[in-house]
């Protein structure tokens, strides 16, 4: 499905899934060097409801359909200027309106994914730690540093191949919003 804005958007079906690692925080420097402190404990989690996300993160063109004055601002930092970049630099409250915006203007409910569906679409129903395996590599994902270790900025959304569900970007390139909170999973 592709939207009036150009945003090509993919649907995913229920399931379920683990989410997060390990059962409490990190403890030692091994345990931090291999996952975030707020992704424990690893809990079961289900996807009751079918859901579409956007193949790639929303691009400065599609952003500034909404908001024209983001124009701007584009390249700040040294990231982000071109039309088919990812947008940046906006707060959560802006992405909520952009989505509130887009739901009047397709006639059709749009939101950010929670948390747990970000995860579960990101795993693309994979159980390793990435959706390409154990381990990403810069020809997976963009997460500052180039196939010859230099450094890179943000790139052009879709540079990379998509996981097994037809998403682009899941990791690395920009940080995505999410409708929930940020931090540590609750028990239970």
């Amino acid at each position: 499905h592709v939207n009036s804005l150009g945003m090509k958007l993919v649907r995913i079906e229920p399931g379920e899934f683990l989410m997060g690692t390990g059962d409490s925080p990190p403890k030692t420097q091994v345990q931090w060097n291999e996952r975030d402190w707020d992704e424990s404990p690893a809990h079961k989690v289900r996807i009751s409801q079918p859901f579409h996300l956007g193949v790639t993160e929303v691009t400065n063109t599609q952003y500034e359909q909404f908001d024209p004055e983001h124009k701007k601002i584009r390249g700040m930092h040294g990231v982000c200027k071109a039309d088919e970049e990812p947008v940046v630099m906006i707060p959560w409250q802006r992405a909520i309106d952009f989505c509130d915006w887009l739901s009047k203007k397709e006639g059709k409910p749009y939101r950010l994914p929670t948390e747990a569906e970000w995860e579960y679409a990101c795993r693309a129903g994979t159980t390793t730690k990435y959706h390409t395996g154990d381990t990403l590599a810069p020809e997976h994902a963009n997460f500052g540093v180039n196939p010859d270790k230099k450094s890179r900025s943000a790139m052009v959304v879709g540079s990379f191949p998509p996981n097994p569900w037809g998403l682009c970007d899941m990791h690395g390139n920009v940080a995505e919003w999410c409708a929930d909170w940020f931090g540590p999973y609750e028990g239970g």
